[in-house]
């Protein structure tokens, strides 16, 4: 099914006496006139999607289940023929639970217990160097807690509810604007479009909207695997995130789901080959024998039930857009921002603009004002991620593991975990702030 669940529109041409073709509304499209030497061969079938989603992530989904809610006219258009099959962001932040909870969406979470601790180590199974719990008495803020689901999963279940709205294998290539009205692939009209299609996708580039910041951080190589006997070995963590540092390899290994063993490992493309240009190193995706050794590289071969689910790079960045809005064309999420992982804002941030352009588009505002507040949201998200990011490096830079470094990392982040559970909180067009106190103490 393609077309079937749109308003397929015969257009005709009726001149009348001002010399105009009409354009003739069978459908839910709007009635132009348009200069008949402009469109004297404009007889074709042409589909009308009032506000049209590009991108079947994360954003796209909360944007199509708000639209839902608000009974928006919307369909989402993939140019995968799947949803995400790599877990990628896992971290949801007490704002986002409530965004979720407002839309009625439940997700299979595993017991945060099992996710509560950072831990440092030379290799899985010794002793840690080091740990940082990062459980708070979160009632005291919201009715919420934060959760961890990898990014996979969390697709497969928000997409339940619109299912019918998605449309996988549609690639928009063209865009084009004629009186108000986006034209896209040459068979497709919509008076909104809304770009959900990450940083490198299409929409932004087409706009010739520029970045801010800095596109190009660091560079990982980034692995997907399955062990069940991994979840054993590192049940006594209770980890979500696992920071290796030896002579070996220097990496970060991220629990995703303990039921099927899922996890992930990124370790930094300069350390490992010396090399950065993701073009000289693309043998290494389809070297599994090589990215098992790698593994075992921090689990000194204690496991032998390793399956390589997918390899791939990932570039990060520090960037915003310079635009949110033109020519009634919207960016959400990715699209419009990239940041460090540090903090877990990436995602939560996106799913934050959704809900915040949702309540506009409803309430018919002018989305200028969407701009004006998401884009000094993530200003000041990248701003915070940078620091964490920077104090990180203090450590990972360092092959020896200086323990000071490490207790001093420790105590920043023992003073400032709030900010990283409860994160930017936004409502209604209404920022603020829980935690405060952070970018008075960031420094130290």
């Amino acid at each position: 099914m393609i077309y079937d669940s749109y308003v397929k529109l015969c257009i005709q041409q009726e001149e009348d006496t001002d010399g105009c073709s009409e354009i003739v509304n069978l459908g839910s499209a709007k009635t132009e006139l348009y200069k008949k030497d402009d469109y004297q061969q404009y007889i074709i079938n042409m589909v009308h999607i009032p506000h049209l989603i590009v991108g079947a992530g994360p954003v796209g989904l909360i944007l199509g289940h708000y639209f839902k809610r608000f009974n928006i006219p919307f369909q989402i258009f993939e140019k995968q023929s799947f949803l995400s099959a790599h877990p990628s962001a896992h971290y949801l932040n007490m704002r986002t639970m409530e965004i979720l909870d407002e839309l009625n969406i439940q997700l299979p979470l595993e017991n945060i217990q099992h996710f509560s601790n950072y831990v440092y180590l030379r290799r899985i199974g010794e002793q840690p160097l080091n740990s940082t719990r990062q459980l708070i008495d979160y009632k005291q803020y919201s009715y919420t807690s934060y959760a961890h689901l990898p990014q996979s999963l969390f697709v497969q279940h928000v997409q339940e509810g619109i299912r019918d709205k998605i449309q996988l294998n549609k690639e928009i290539k063209k865009i084009e604007f004629k009186d108000k009205i986006i034209k896209v692939n040459d068979d497709i009209t919509c008076d909104y479009l809304y770009g959900c299609d990450g940083l490198n996708g299409f929409v932004r580039d087409y706009l010739k909207i520029k970045l801010i910041g800095n596109r190009d951080l660091q560079r990982f190589l980034n692995i997907h695997f399955t062990s069940k006997q991994l979840v054993n070995r590192l049940e006594q963590y209770n980890s979500m995130l696992s920071f290796i540092y030896n002579s070996d390899i220097t990496a970060v290994i991220i629990k995703h789901r303990i039921e099927d063993g899922t996890f992930a490992i990124q370790i930094p493309l300069d350390l490992l080959t010396g090399k950065t240009d993701i073009q000289e190193v693309q043998h290494l995706k389809q070297d599994h024998v090589l990215i098992k050794n790698l593994i075992n590289k921090t689990l000194r071969n204690q496991v032998n039930d390793i399956e390589i689910k997918s390899v791939g790079f990932w570039r990060m960045g520090a960037v915003y857009a310079e635009q949110y809005y033109k020519n009634n064309c919207v960016l959400v999420g990715d699209a419009c921002h990239g940041m460090p992982p540090a903090g877990g804002f990436g995602m939560n941030t996106g799913i934050q603009d959704a809900q915040n352009l949702a309540y506009k588009v409803k309430e018919q505002k002018d989305l200028l004002y969407y701009q004006q507040e998401r884009q000094q949201i993530a200003q000041d998200n990248i701003e915070t991620a940078l620091k964490f990011y920077k104090k990180s490096l203090d450590i990972a830079k360092s092959f020896t593991f200086d323990i000071n470094k490490l207790k001093i990392y420790q105590s920043f982040y023992e003073k400032h975990s709030r900010f990283f559970i409860l994160g930017w909180c936004e409502t209604r067009g209404i920022s603020y702030r829980i935690g405060s106190n952070l970018q008075e103490n960031i420094s130290e």
